[in-house]
């Protein structure tokens, strides 16, 4: 299994198993799978969209937060959030009609 997909995998579906649980990504996935799941779901509530990022970036060092414009050029960023992205349209084209607002939906309730 490509490391990419365990990431989205543990991002995406283990996520519910342990809300408090602090999974150790680097952060180039972790803003890679947080594009991903904005990206397609920030219109359904942008407000949570934009306190999980401020969330996200505390736990980034001042190094990581001055280079995420870096991160987001890095080869890693680039082949997460392919990943990221496919997983997710798998999971709405599985969860049928209107499967966007239905995956949306589940990815807002586990923030």
């Amino acid at each position: 299994m490509s490391r990419t997909l365990l990431y989205t995998l543990l991002g995406c579906a283990l996520l519910p198993l342990n809300a408090l649980a602090e999974w150790d990504y680097p952060p180039s996935a972790q803003l890679a799978m947080y594009d991903a799941v904005e990206h397609r779901c920030g219109a359904f509530d942008p407000a949570v969209f934009r306190k999980e990022y401020e969330k996200m970036l505390m736990n980034f060092t001042d190094e990581e937060r001055a280079g995420i414009a870096a991160i987001r050029q890095s080869a890693e960023y680039r082949e997460v959030l392919s990943d990221a992205n496919k997983e997710l349209e798998e999971m709405i084209a599985a969860a049928g009609e209107d499967g966007a607002a239905i995956v949306c939906k589940r990815m807002i309730e586990r923030f």
